[in-house]
């Protein structure tokens, strides 16, 4: 019977869980308690109990692996050697580089001969590998008995401990890290005071691809919520480029003129299967989605007038 179903279990549950979570502080949601290490699988446990006695089995020398004779170089004993034809010596190691004339013989045991022995001896030695497995278990499911290195996470960080190896940051206790690491990226830079800030080309990309416009409430939303009140030239470069990441996953709506659209038609300049993607977006001037027939010729001149008044202005 597993541990966690014990009744023993549950009693020594119920008064180790804790009523928010260890790690992020919340309250709200499942809390469960969890073990920071974890017992290896019983299939682990057994293929490790194997290995080991297929081990002492070849030491004592009980067991051995059926070999064949090859071909090796005289210095390290590796087959990795070739044969040169012009050249003297012929034999070459290609691992240790050494040149000789007459390779030794080794006796060379190959996977499929390890692979046959292993599952030769774990046939023949089952109950006792079962056995002794089963202690291994058993010493395991006491020390998870005991409620040691245990603590009260939420469904949301036992899962990011155990599944994706993360941890919250202990410093700023937003932004999660490996388990091995002190600190996050972002505290890092701040105490080792590399943070670099955010760059000329950063600041242009942001504001085009946030345009001020009534069409673009989304990426209004998107800008607010990250800038969190800061202002964009306080970004860091790390910042901005996540900023960028969440903007260029909004997308954009197609934008183009009635009489353009007519003129390009005209010229044949765009195929059909572009123009029934273009049409699903607004007109430039008159603001009607699909570019409305009627109102290409107005829009067309409308072009053509600022066209017109662009080269004066030129």
């Amino acid at each position: 019977m597993k541990p966690w179903v014990t009744k023993e279990w549950k009693q020594k549950r119920q008064i180790a869980l804790k009523d928010l979570c260890e790690q992020c502080s919340t309250k709200e949601g499942i809390l469960v308690l969890h073990h920071l290490e974890q017992p290896p699988s019983s299939n682990d446990i057994r293929y490790k109990v194997t290995c080991t006695m297929l081990d002492e089995a070849l030491k004592a020398g009980k067991v051995t692996y059926q070999t064949t004779k090859r071909d090796a170089c005289p210095n390290c004993q590796l087959l990795s050697i070739t044969y040169r034809k012009t050249m003297n010596p012929p034999w070459r190691c290609v691992r240790c580089e050494y040149t000789f004339f007459t390779p030794i013989q080794i006796d060379y045991v190959s996977p499929q001969s390890r692979k046959d022995t292993f599952k030769a001896f774990r046939e023949q030695n089952l109950e006792q590998i079962n056995a002794r497995a089963e202690q291994i278990i058993g010493e395991y499911n006491e020390k998870y008995m005991t409620m040691e290195g245990t603590v009260t996470f939420c469904k949301k960080c036992a899962f990011l401990w155990d599944k994706k190896h993360l941890k919250l940051c202990p410093e700023c206790r937003i932004h999660y890290t490996k388990i091995g690491r002190q600190r996050c990226f972002d505290c890092h830079e701040l105490a080792t005071g590399s943070n670099v800030a955010i760059t000329k080309e950063q600041t242009e990309e942001i504001k085009d691809l946030s345009s001020f416009e009534e069409s673009r409430k989304e990426d209004h939303e998107c800008l607010a919520k990250f800038l969190a009140g800061r202002a964009l030239e306080n970004l860091s470069k790390y910042d901005a480029g996540c900023l960028i990441r969440e903007l260029s996953k909004i997308p954009v709506p197609q934008k183009q003129l009635c009489g353009l659209i007519a003129l390009m038609e005209k010229e044949l300049l765009i195929e059909e299967s572009i123009m029934g993607e273009i049409d699903d977006g607004e007109c430039w001037y008159c603001g009607e989605a699909g570019f409305p027939t009627e109102n290409r010729a107005r829009c067309e001149q409308e072009f053509k007038k600022s066209l017109i008044d662009t080269a004066y202005e030129d």
